[in-house]
C-alpha cells in the first residue's frame, strides 16, 4: 500500500491573511510553536506562504530594542514578507512524489490543496513522527 499526502498531512492548518499583521504572525508562530503558515485570501484560496525564516530575512528584529521591533511588526503586513510562489501538494497525490520535490527543493513544507483551497499542510516534521511511530 503507497501511502498518498493525506495519510501524513496536518489536516486544517491556520492560516493568515496576506491583510495581517506581522505581529499578528508571529505572535502565532511563537505561541503555537508553528514555523510554517500558509497565507489565504478572503475566499480561503492560498496567496503565500510566510515561515520564520521570512520573519527574519526582514531584518525587522535588529532594532534598538523591544519596543521598536514589536512596533515594526504591527506596522507591516505579511504581505510584505510571505513567499507569492509556493509549490503545493494534493492531498490525494502519492507522498513519496511529493518527498522528492520536498527534498530537491529544500522546502520544509507544502501546503495541501484541493483546487486552490488550504485542507493541509505537510511538513518535515510529519515525516520524522511517521517514521517515529514506524519506529515503534
Amino acid at each position: 500500500m503507497s501511502l498518498c499526502v493525506r495519510d501524513l498531512m496536518t489536516p486544517d492548518p491556520l492560516t493568515l491573511s496576506a491583510r495581517q499583521s506581522l505581529y499578528d504572525a508571529w505572535s502565532c508562530m511563537r505561541e503555537q510553536g508553528f514555523r510554517h503558515l500558509p497565507v489565504t485570501d478572503d475566499a480561503g484560496e492560498i496567496v503565500g506562504l510566510l515561515t520564520d525564516r521570512d520573519l527574519l530575512s526582514t531584518g525587522i528584529f535588529s532594532g534598538e530594542g523591544e519596543l521598536d521591533i514589536l512596533d515594526r511588526l504591527r506596522q507591516m503586513r505579511v504581505s510584505a514578507a510571505m513567499v507569492r510562489h509556493v509549490e503545493l501538494a494534493e492531498a490525494d497525490e502519492p507522498l513519496a512524489d511529493v518527498a522528492t520535490k520536498m527534498l530537491e527543493g529544500k522546502l520544509g513544507c507544502m501546503p495541501v490543496v484541493e483546487g486552490l483551497q488550504v485542507v493541509g499542510i505537510l511538513t518535515e516534521a510529519d515525516f520524522v513522527r511517521y517514521v517515529a511511530d514506524q519506529a515503534e
